[in-house]
């Protein structure tokens, strides 16, 4: 009885993350077609989770599990990325080679740099909060 009453536990904690993460994604999208795709749907509702998460109005232990399984079979993710990528017609986009590598060496650096300072940014929060 008692493995029966864990297993009801985690399909409810598994139900709860996953509606609460795919209520922020689909509020995201919804806000997205108001800002006329300023930021995309999916960036929009991580800003929301984050800040749902940050302000407390979410638990960490209501989308936990979910995210844990999302972060640790993410490679999935960026598999229909893979097959579009494998099925790009090099010859049509070598005109532009220079400008695709310029681009990617750029915001590889701006992607690094601002990861980077906002970690810096955290930590310096949480030394000063626990001091």
């Amino acid at each position: 009885m008692r493995n029966l009453k864990q297993i009801v536990i985690s399909i409810f904690d598994i139900l709860r993350g996953s509606t609460i993460i795919l209520f922020c994604y689909y509020f995201g999208k919804l806000l997205s077609n108001y800002t006329h795709g300023l930021l995309s749907g999916s960036v929009i509702g991580m800003i929301i989770l984050f800040t749902a998460l940050t302000l407390g109005l979410i638990k960490k232990e209501h989308v936990k599990t979910v995210a844990q399984f999302l972060i640790n079979n993410l490679i999935v993710f960026f598999v229909p990325a893979l097959v579009g990528a494998t099925l790009i017609n090099f010859t049509d986009i070598s005109s532009s080679i220079l400008d695709i590598a310029i681009i990617a060496i750029f915001s590889t650096i701006m992607v690094m740099t601002s990861t980077g300072l906002f970690v810096q940014w955290r930590e310096k929060k949480e030394a000063k909060k626990n001091e």
